[in-house]
């Protein structure tokens, strides 16, 4: 008898805080600031990650591009001496030409004679 239960019908005790409105509202602006900072700082993170990207990406074209540039000028510079080489050959064989030509009229001349000449 000594003993005292708690009934059902007795209130149970509950742990309720309750802030102050000015408290409340310093609370859920700290709140919102930290998440607007956290959301700043993720913007800025994925920005920043982007243009690490980009400039990767200009990187590696630069360099594909001065890799094409290289291999182009070696092919031009190729291509340059072999006309060079055919322009020599040409202008030569047309110098030895003249000289033939030079020759044998003359050899011509002197085998039929001297006939009347033409000037030029």
């Amino acid at each position: 008898m000594g003993n005292k239960t708690s009934s059902a019908s007795e209130p149970a005790e509950s742990a309720e805080i309750f802030l102050s409105e000015d408290l409340q509202s310093k609370v859920m602006a700290d709140f919102q600031s930290a998440h607007l900072k956290e959301e700043w700082e993720n913007r800025q993170r994925a920005i920043l990650a982007a243009r690490s990207e980009r400039i990767a990406e200009d990187e590696r074209r630069r360099a594909g591009l001065e890799a094409e540039l290289k291999l182009f000028r070696a092919r031009n510079a190729e291509t340059q001496a072999k006309l060079d080489a055919k322009i020599d050959d040409a202008s030569a064989r047309f110098a030895d030409l003249q000289i033939e030509l030079k020759y044998d009229v003359d050899r011509l001349e002197k085998k039929l004679g001297s006939g009347p000449k033409v000037k030029g």
